[in-house]
């Protein structure tokens, strides 16, 4: 167990009790659009962090629901504000609306993967100070290998510890500043 910039533990991502039902997107607290993205939005200037300083704007992308909502839960109990996306069809579209700061991407979604909508992103949307983290179970040389071709600015292997999720997403953030 870890604990949050105020004290408190908390579990790692494997240890997250988390029940995942399917809903309907009426009756979920958060809506979904038609592409599979929570509807989130933003009040940055409203918000600060125990540090004195605005929260990062993450947005999560990943097809496994349950994966999807143990990080989201665990970057939310850090003091990050995250926005959820289950498919690449959505992504831009959040991208865009949104602005995050980073973008936390599943590497095996189904159609595109993860290194494809990374080159689509970088290649296609202007958002200056935005770092992609390719987010996945795969061997670690084949993504080392695959972060230069796709113009991402790491990654961060599923299967690690919550610190060493946490660690690296804050290594991401302080390059932003």
């Amino acid at each position: 167990m870890g604990t949050t910039a105020q004290g408190l533990p908390y579990p790692g991502i494997r240890d997250i009790p988390i029940t995942m039902t399917r809903q309907k997107p009426e009756d979920s607290g958060k809506p979904k659009n038609h592409r599979g993205c929570a509807s989130v939005s933003w009040k940055r200037e409203h918000t600060m962090s125990d540090s004195g300083r605005a929260p990062i704007r993450i947005l999560l992308v990943d097809d496994e629901p349950f994966i999807l909502a143990a990080t989201a839960q665990l970057l939310r109990s850090a003091g990050h504000t995250v926005s959820t996306c289950e498919q690449w069809t959505g992504v831009a579209t959040k991208v865009r609306v949104e602005r995050p700061d980073l973008i936390l991407l599943d590497y095996n979604m189904p159609t595109l993967k993860g290194d494809d909508l990374c080159t689509i992103l970088k290649r296609n949307l202007d958002h200056e100070g935005m770092k992609i983290i390719l987010f996945s179970s795969e061997d670690e040389a084949f993504l080392r290998s695959v972060v230069p071709r796709c113009g991402a600015d790491g990654y961060i292997k599923k299967d690690v510890a919550s610190t060493v999720l946490l660690s690296s997403i804050t290594r991401a953030i302080t390059a932003l500043a």
